[in-house]
């Protein structure tokens, strides 16, 4: 027998901890209602666990993308509806227009209206027709301006209109703007028929009441009563009150400025009786220096944009108010944060003018620098193409009129190549139908030399063709393809070959790859917009949803002209056509919205058995669980009764000390 260890009790101990510890997981089991709380539990259960939650939001985000693709083609195909129905109309006008019965000058004329109207509208809905800032009609879905064409990836950067200006001195401190103050006494009462002008306002006298002022017995028939009257006429002038306030002591009436600094010039007394009355007074005088509360106007890209220095706090007030000319001696430092301070406030009015009129104009950008002791603001537009413009208008007084001297001038937009000319020089390969043509891409020179030398080495290319299957006329493949950079700095083919058309390098090349139109570029395709509509990123995954412009040169409705009676027989003819084009494409929008709901419906399924194989694997089954944890929980108190009855051992030890 021994006391110093008594092993059993150790045995009994050490149960009781492993039991504690096994209740310990049923509890957290239990209580969170998974198998799996920690990689511990069961590391390669969590590794698929987690790949099959991944896979599960994939697939929940692609039903809400396809669902949200739905919503796109339904805006599409809604719009069209009103289309159909106003080139219904336009048949029957033309048909109406057609008969015999109608005189050219006056009947035809007036249905010619109704048609060109309806033209409008459906140029309108073109133009106008979106879904969530996305233009559906314009034909930018398309990928071209023709069926069957193709545009590149980008590989030529625009740089918008540039303009400088010279600093100014801006380091005035602003001195108090004073107040215009001008007294008009009425010095002899005005009588029946009398006129006299205040301020631009005329007013006149009149005793049986049809003047502005009734006088006579009774009414206005002294100094001070017309006095009252005339400040109430003033008062409620639209153009006097939006720069003075009268008011009458008496018979003197007192003209102030609304604004102090506002130099709007009084108009002076005048009429034929204007010495009824003694005006004196002078103009208010604006502060000098920077006045931060004066907007200027600056024409970015041909819209004029109001920026409002106003909530500029007075750090940057005092970052802007500097002499920028040699003789205030302007750091380098103090100009580049001038420009930051300019080239915000511009952004913010931009994206306020935005907001308010839905115009999508680009941030600029402004550069303060010093050379040659004077610092100096450049001011560069972010339009890719189109009559880049950058100019500003204000007071004198005002941050752009006293920080940069003079309006803008500005200089021709620039366009960069992106690749070097060396790495888009050389043999490519063009795919027509089953056919693979060489092209043969030599003399680049720069982003303007681009597009034309493409197009000639693909005319070349084309003639070779042509020449080695011997067609000609009509069936000729030459100047069938035609090549331009668009406004994105891609390169955009119009396809009327009627085959399909594709890029390739051969062997190593990269030349097509280089110019953005292999299937190794970024952005090869047919344009239109990619919908992800499965949980990777492989291309069957992803649906592409393309719709030509609906506008009426499109539809080939644009020159029609029923008012003659040839005219609208002849337009009969295009817009049938016209609404084959609608019919197609609202065929092809349905088409698209059918097999979303398919998809949608194969995601769910997916969706929901993948949620039962990762239950399976990361959830607890609830009744095995309370069977393991009764049993812990025997266990535990058998541990517990265990290590009592062993701590009383050592006590039989006292039966030999008797």
């Amino acid at each position: 027998m021994r006391i110093q260890h008594n092993i059993a009790a150790l045995n009994s101990y050490s149960r009781l901890g492993n039991n504690n510890s096994a209740i310990s997981k049923n509890l957290e089991k239990l209580s969170s209602g998974y198998r799996i709380n920690r990689a511990g539990d069961d590391a390669a259960g969590l590794a698929i666990s987690e790949k099959m939650r991944a896979q599960i939001t994939s697939l929940d985000t692609a039903k809400k993308n396809a669902n949200d693709g739905i919503s796109l083609t339904q805006s599409a195909e809604g719009a069209l509806t009103e289309v159909h129905s106003m080139l219904n109309r336009m048949v029957e006008l033309a048909g109406q227009s057609a008969n015999g019965t109608y005189d050219n000058s006056v009947d035809r004329k007036q249905l010619q209206k109704e048609v060109s109207s309806l033209q409008s509208e459906i140029d309108r809905i073109s133009d106008g027709t979106t879904f969530n800032g996305i233009s559906l009609l314009d034909g930018s879905l398309s990928g071209s301006s023709t069926a069957g064409g193709l545009t590149g990836s980008s590989i030529v950067n625009f740089k918008g209109a540039t303009g400088s200006a010279a600093g100014t001195d801006a380091s005035t401190t602003p001195a108090a703007a004073t107040t215009g103050k001008y007294t008009v006494k009425v010095d002899t009462a005005f009588t029946d028929g009398k006129d006299v002008t205040i301020g631009g306002v005329a007013i006149h006298f009149k005793d049986d009441g049809t003047g502005d002022v009734q006088t006579g017995t009774g009414h206005d028939d002294d100094q001070t009563k017309q006095a009252a009257s005339m400040v109430t006429l003033l008062n409620n002038d639209s153009t006097f009150k939006n720069h003075w306030t009268a008011t009458a002591a008496g018979d003197t009436i007192t003209i102030t400025n609304k604004d102090a600094g506002d130099t709007t010039a009084f108009a002076s007394v005048a009429g034929t009786d204007a010495g009824n009355v003694t005006q004196t007074g002078a103009d208010g005088k604006a502060a000098a220096g920077i006045d931060f509360f004066q907007k200027d106007t600056i024409n970015i890209d041909g819209t004029e944009v109001k920026v409002d220095w106003s909530k500029l706090n007075d750090t940057e007030r005092s970052a802007l108010q500097k002499d920028w000319t040699a003789s205030g001696s302007p750091t380098n430092a103090d100009a580049k944060k001038a420009g930051e301070i300019i080239q915000k406030t511009i952004n913010e009015a931009i994206d306020n003018h935005n907001a308010a009129n839905g115009t999508n104009l680009n941030h600029i950008k402004a550069e303060g620098s010093v050379s040659g002791s004077a610092a100096s603001f450049a001011f560069t537009s972010g339009l890719k193409d189109g009559n880049s413009k950058i100019t500003f208008t204000g007071t004198s007084n005002t941050v752009l009129g006293q920080v940069a001297s003079g309006n803008l001038t500005t200089n021709t937009q620039t366009q960069t190549l992106a690749p070097a000319t060396s790495d888009v020089t050389g043999h490519f390969t063009m795919k027509l139908g089953e056919q693979t043509l060489d092209v043969n891409l030599s003399g680049i020179t720069g982003s303007t030399d681009v597009a034309s030398q493409v197009q000639s080495a693909i005319d070349s290319a084309l003639s070779n063709y042509d020449s080695a299957n011997n067609l000609s006329g009509t069936d000729a493949m030459s100047g069938k393809v035609n090549v331009k950079l668009n406004k994105d700095g891609a390169l955009e083919f119009v396809n009327n070959t009627g085959k399909e058309l594709g890029f390739e390098d051969k062997g190593d090349g990269e030349v097509a790859k280089n110019l953005g139109i292999s299937t190794q570029g970024k952005s090869l395709g047919n344009g239109g917009l990619t919908l992800q509509i499965g949980d990777t990123a492989d291309s069957f995954n992803k649906m592409t949803v393309q719709i030509d412009s609906m506008s009426s040169k499109s539809l080939g409705i644009l020159g029609i002209d029923i008012s003659t009676q040839a005219g609208a027989s002849s337009a009969i003819d295009k817009i049938k056509k016209a609404i084959n084009t609608v019919s197609s494409t609202r065929g092809d929008l349905g088409a698209i919205q059918n097999r979303l709901e398919h998809t949608i419906n194969n995601l769910s399924v997916s969706s929901q058995n993948m949620t039962a194989a990762e239950s399976r694997i990361r959830d607890v089954d609830m009744a095995q669980e309370m069977m393991e944890y009764t049993k812990n929980n025997i266990l535990v108190s058998a541990s517990q009764s265990m290590l009592a009855q062993a701590n009383q051992l050592p006590k039989g030890i006292l039966q030999l000390l008797q």
